[in-house]
C-alpha cells in the first residue's frame, strides 16, 4: 500500500464543492465537521477530498497552512478507513473542515480524523442497493 496524496484526489471543481456542502451529509466529531456525498456504488476509486481551515479562526495563513499540512498527513496515512470490508470507497466526495479555535497538534488530530473517517464509513455504508428493473 502506498501512501500518497496526488492532485486527482482533490477536490477542486467550484460545482461540486457547492453540491457538496448544499446536499451532502454532515458528521461532527471535534475538531472537525465532515461533509460528505456517499457514493450510489461502492467503488474502486479514492474520494475527492477538500480541506478548510476558516480564516476567521485563524488570521495568519502560515497558521491555516499548517493545520491544513497536518490534516493532509493524518488524512493520507489513515485512507484506508474509508474503505469497507471489500476493499471499496463508499463515499465520492469528501470536506473536512476545523472547527477548532486553537492551533491542535498532529497527534490529536491523526486520532480523531481516524474515528471520523471509520464513522463515515459505517454511516455511507449504509447506501441502498437498487434493483435491476
Amino acid at each position: 500500500m502506498t501512501y500518497h496524496f496526488p492532485k486527482t484526489q482533490r477536490l477542486c471543481s467550484q460545482k461540486t464543492i457547492e453540491e457538496l456542502f448544499s446536499q451532502g451529509k454532515v458528521l461532527f466529531l471535534y475538531p472537525f465537521k465532515l461533509y460528505y456525498l456517499p457514493a450510489a456504488v461502492p467503488s474502486t476509486v479514492p474520494p475527492q477530498l477538500l480541506f478548510t481551515v476558516p480564516r476567521k479562526r485563524f488570521r495568519k495563513a502560515v497558521t491555516r497552512n499548517l493545520l491544513k499540512r497536518r490534516m493532509r498527513e493524518a488524512y493520507r496515512l489513515q485512507r484506508t478507513l474509508l474503505q469497507n470490508e471489500q476493499g471499496l470507497y463508499t463515499v465520492d466526495y469528501v470536506a473536512m473542515v476545523l472547527v477548532a479555535k486553537e492551533v491542535v497538534d498532529y497527534s490529536f488530530i491523526a486520532k480523531k480524523m481516524a474515528k471520523l473517517l471509520s464513522q463515515t464509513t459505517k454511516e455511507a455504508g449504509n447506501y441502498t442497493k437498487i434493483d435491476k428493473i
